[in-house]
Formats: structure tokens, sequence, C-alpha cells
């Protein structure tokens, strides 16, 4: 896909970009196998104290207030029926998001 990029919109042969391309895939390599501890302890740092929480807010919003559609929590018959409905709604759309921002505010600062 890159050296078609270079070949239709730079007007770069097929062998000229052949090489840049591969040249750049062999820097990168490398570079990776040189500093592989280095970056491997920066992705599970960045994984796990800023993505997972950020995940994982996401999924709360989403579940407790994006989604419609065979959505239990929203269905006022069901809600009815079942009283502990109304509270896990509660839950998963207020008290799990503040928590995962105090947690993420806490961890990533």
């Amino acid at each position: 896909m890159p050296v078609a990029y270079l070949i239709e919109d730079k007007a770069m042969t097929r062998k000229r970009a052949t090489w840049l391309i591969s040249g750049l895939v062999f820097i990168a390599s490398m570079l990776l196998i040189a500093f592989f501890e280095q970056l491997f302890g920066l992705v599970i740092q960045l994984l796990t104290t800023i993505l997972q929480p950020l995940m994982s807010l996401f999924y709360f919003i989403v579940v407790g207030w994006l989604w419609k559609r065979g959505n239990q929590l929203t269905d006022m018959a069901q809600l009815d029926k079942h009283r502990s409905l109304k509270l896990l709604g509660f839950y998963l759309r207020f008290i799990c998001p503040v928590l995962l921002v105090v947690v993420f505010i806490n961890v990533a600062f």
C-alpha cells in the first residue's frame, strides 16, 4: 500500500518506491530491536495507566447513555418489573464514570 501510494501520488518508479519503503521498514525494525525493553515498558505503562481507565470510562458511557436498542436499563416496562435495574442503571450511568475519572486522574497525574 505505501509503495502504491508513492507510485501513484508521488510519481516514483516502482523500484525506487520499493527500496525506500524497505529501507524505512528496516530502520524502524532495527530501532525496535535496539530499544525493545524501553519501548515495551513504555507501551505497557501507557496501556495500563492511561488507556485501560479511558476504555472503561467510554464503555460505561456507551452502555449507560448511548446504547438504546435492547437496553433494559432504559425500558420502562422492565424497570417497573425489576427495581434492581433502576439501581444498576444509576450505578452504570453516574457512579462508574465518576469513579473511573477519579482513577484516571489519580493514576495518570
